[in-house]
């Protein structure tokens, strides 16, 4: 004849149960609740912070290679009279004779591949300005930088 006997049942299982089914208890899944939505505060500023100083660092990275792209342009490129001169267009720092950029960066700011373009007095662009309006960390208009 067999015999039948239940294995023992895990301590955690008939702790604090009724029914004998497992599970969380109502305070419990409160308590986790809490303690997540205090570290997500918590952590919140120091994210934003990071996410700004990293579109600021890349706004930074992207202006020089501009203007790093335009004085090579500059130096490069003569007129007829033997006058150095800029390019009328970003787009000829690309698609020019000698390529200068492979693509145009966008701005991070205001995530558009659009510049302010600052034109010199002999005409071309001289130099490029983000659009934002926005105050950096260093409390300057992303438009001064």
């Amino acid at each position: 004849m067999m015999s039948t006997q239940k294995a023992p049942r895990p301590p955690w299982r008939e702790a604090g149960t009724v029914s004998g089914r497992g599970g969380l208890t109502l305070v419990e899944l409160l308590i986790t609740i809490s303690i997540m939505s205090i570290l997500t505060l918590a952590i919140r500023p120091a994210y934003s912070e990071m996410v700004v100083k990293t579109r600021e660092a890349a706004l930074k990275k992207n202006l020089y290679l501009i203007r790093e792209a335009l004085d090579f342009y500059y130096l490069d490129n003569r007129d007829s009279d033997n006058k150095n001169i800029y390019p009328s267009a970003l787009e000829e720092l690309v698609t020019g004779r000698n390529r200068y950029l492979r693509y145009i960066p966008e701005d991070p700011i205001t995530g558009a591949e659009e510049w302010y373009l600052v034109y010199a007095t002999e005409g071309g662009i001289y130099d490029v300005r983000s659009l934002s309006t926005e105050i950096g960390s260093n409390n300057r208009s992303y438009s001064e930088w």
